[in-house]
């Protein structure tokens, strides 16, 4: 996350929880009254659309949000209430947390020569709004030309500035969401463009944003829904556009969230089913999952993990992953109902390397 809003409520979760390394959360940059009437009106108009909606690049078919009554939602699953995941359903949340958490834990490898880039860096430990990067020679290119593509900049250029000004890389930085940005050199090495990074390519793709709040407030609803529509591309489309075929994007960072759901999954499982991995030598991350647990939420925990199997199957290894400080196993019941009564977010980052990167050719 490139902004601050998770100070607010990192105080409700000390006292809970023990672990060791990194975990923040999302704040709420409007008051909760004001989020629901957000989120209502989002419900709303997936309801009425009735053609296919492009969010993050992956088609999906819009159907309403399910009714919560007599314990089970309309879809059929089981349901303490709206506000509540059932008891079974907290019990397989639980179970996902604990499994992700172990896969990442036990999959970690070492990196000798590993700093963070972002907020006053370079530095040898992470805070908030930094993102890993590892030296070593396996994962860095020989003639130190490196080429970095960057998606989510919400106007927070630390990452980009620092990879330009530290190893004087070309950096592209990608965010569909900057609606008062055009295209633009923001500096000698850095270059903008207002296109989202995603699953399929297409100029009129529908995706939310992180602040689509502050935008609807700016410009009213009419006009946020047209700036939703987005131009979105893939990795190996983006680089046909830049004239980059023939080389290696050696860092990928990814930060790509709305306000109530996460794509950078999406764009890793295009990475793999298309084979465009291949290409990239670094991939940093900060991954989001969003309460409130269900059923679909806790089987997007399942489809996550296996996507981050494919990665590593594909010649990836995991270099760093700092997770939640305050979850550990033990303690993964009371992480899963703090994420469905607070609907807090779980955001990690973690960092992949490539021993094998490539340079593409389509």
């Amino acid at each position: 996350m490139r902004h601050s809003r998770r100070r607010q409520v990192l105080y409700i979760l000390m006292a809970t929880f023990v672990g060791t390394g990194y975990f923040h959360f999302l704040n709420k940059q409007m008051s909760l009254q004001t989020a629901e009437s957000f989120e209502m009106e989002i419900s709303e108009h997936r309801q009425d659309r009735s053609k296919d909606v492009h969010i993050a690049g992956e088609s999906l078919q819009s159907k309403p949000n399910p009714t919560i009554f007599e314990g089970k939602t309309s879809d059929g699953v089981t349901g303490a209430s709206s506000d509540m995941i059932s008891h079974n359903e907290d019990e397989d949340a639980t179970k996902e947390l604990v499994r992700l958490y172990d896969y990442l834990q036990n999959t970690k490898r070492r990196c000798e020569k590993l700093v963070y880039i972002g907020k006053e860096t370079p530095r040898e430990s992470f805070v908030e709004g930094t993102f890993p990067i590892c030296l070593d020679w396996q994962f860095w290119p020989e003639e130190n030309q490196c080429l970095v593509y960057s998606y989510g900049i919400n106007d927070n250029w630390g990452f980009e500035d620092g990879m330009a000004e530290l190893f004087g890389c070309e950096n592209h930085a990608f965010d569909a969401h900057m609606y008062d940005f055009k295209d633009h050199r923001h500096s000698r090495n850095v270059w903008f463009h207002r296109k989202a990074l995603g699953n399929r390519t297409s100029d009129s793709a529908y995706s939310e944003g992180k602040n689509d709040i502050i935008a609807r407030d700016k410009w009213g609803k009419s006009e946020l829904e047209r700036l939703r529509v987005v131009k979105m591309r893939t990795l190996d489309s983006m680089m046909t556009e830049l004239g980059h075929n023939g080389k290696t994007v050696d860092i990928l960072r990814l930060d790509a969230e709305a306000t109530t759901q996460s794509y950078e999954f999406d764009i890793i499982r295009n990475l793999v089913e298309t084979g465009t991995n291949r290409c990239v030598r670094q991939l940093t991350v900060e991954a989001h999952f969003f309460g409130h647990l269900t059923s679909q939420v806790i089987k997007e925990y399942r489809d996550k993990r296996e996507i981050l199997r494919k990665l590593e199957d594909s010649g990836f290894e995991l270099l760093e992953f700092h997770e939640p400080e305050e979850f550990s196993p033990e303690h993964a019941q009371d992480f899963v109902t703090s994420l469905t009564e607070q609907q807090l977010p779980l955001v990690f980052v973690m960092l992949w390397g490539s021993p094998e990167a490539e340079p593409c050719r389509n």
